[in-house]
């Protein structure tokens, strides 16, 4: 079997994920990532005063008042939902020349017509939520997640239950440097884990999942052969990863400035310079494995639908891997 896949080392929490993030945030301007910092380390203060609740109930247009629902598991999914519109956009970062990119973000947190750091962050919340209220009860997310019914627009049921039961990778907001406050512990994800699929998916039954999984795939000691692993150093996932070849029968290809996933779109005219290089060698190595005559760049483009990438590749950009 020949495939191209970005492995990962199973864990209990992730603190690098959001560090990442940071970090991304960081590479385009100090003043963006001081900025995200400000508008979070205000928005901890806030949030534990009355008139500061109330205003943050205005402010980011919440479905309910959080001073009615405010207790931790309430505050932390609020938190967690803020960040999540950043990190998904870091996540995502240039993948889509049409989406919200970073620059976005950062021409929005750094301008100060929009007012101080949490009005500009309310404003980088609505690129997401748009006019739609913020719903951050956690006992709705809870219902949520119970429902058994597969939409294939909301996979989130199905991605808990894996994260619950073999691989943890929870965010939270545990960093040195906190950019995104600290109102999201491991606590909260296990909360989530118990309160959905039962109390029976406590720390302890987790933790023993986590050591199955990577006993049984190996983490960063994978043993395979036939397969490409590809990671991008913009991708708040690739810590977990493998960023240099330890094995030469399952290369590694490391992509500086790159997000999630980027080999796995299509190809673009606005395409970096280095994720055009990493996929005509995904596509040397694909077609030296299965006795192909090696394709160019000027062919793929020309002919992508017919290309080896998407003809002849098991793609699982995430989370399956067959030990070979």
């Amino acid at each position: 079997m020949t495939m191209v896949f970005s492995v990962y080392q199973s864990t209990i929490l992730i603190l690098e994920y959001l560090h990442v993030v940071a970090d991304v945030l960081a590479s385009h301007s100090r003043e963006c990532f001081e900025a995200a910092k400000k508008a979070f380390a205000r928005l901890d203060k806030m949030i534990d005063s009355h008139a500061g609740a109330r205003n943050v109930t205005i402010l980011f247009n919440l479905c309910d008042d959080i001073r009615r629902f405010n207790t931790k598991l309430d505050v932390a999914n609020f938190f967690r939902a803020l960040a999540g519109v950043i990190s998904n956009i870091v996540q995502y970062n240039t993948n889509d020349p049409k989406a919200t990119s970073v620059a976005d973000i950062c021409d929005i947190l750094t301008n100060k017509a929009y007012g101080d750091e949490i009005n500009r962050l309310v404003r980088v919340t609505k690129l997401s939520y748009k006019s739609k209220c913020v719903n951050f009860k956690y006992r709705d997310t809870v219902n949520y997640a119970r429902n058994v019914f597969v939409s294939p627009d909301s996979p989130a049921r199905q991605w808990w239950y894996q994260t619950c039961t073999e691989f943890g990778w929870f965010h939270t907001t545990g960093q040195k440097e906190a950019v995104f406050g600290t109102r999201v512990p491991v606590d909260f994800h296990i909360s989530l884990c118990e309160d959905v699929f039962g109390p029976q998916f406590n720390l302890n039954y987790m933790s023993g999942q986590i050591e199955k999984t990577n006993t049984h795939f190996g983490g960063r000691d994978i043993n395979v052969r036939r397969v490409v692993f590809v990671q991008g150093s913009s991708d708040p996932w690739y810590p977990l990863g493998l960023t240099a070849t330890t094995n030469p029968k399952s290369p590694v290809i490391f992509i500086n400035g790159t997000s999630h996933c980027a080999t796995m779109y299509g190809t673009s005219k606005n395409d970096l310079p280095q994720v055009t290089a990493a996929r005509e060698e995904i596509d040397r190595l694909i077609g030296m494995w299965l006795g192909l005559k090696i394709r160019t760049q000027e062919t793929l483009q020309n002919d992508a639908t017919n290309s080896t990438l998407n003809v002849l590749l098991l793609v699982t950009c995430n989370f399956v891997i067959y030990k070979l």
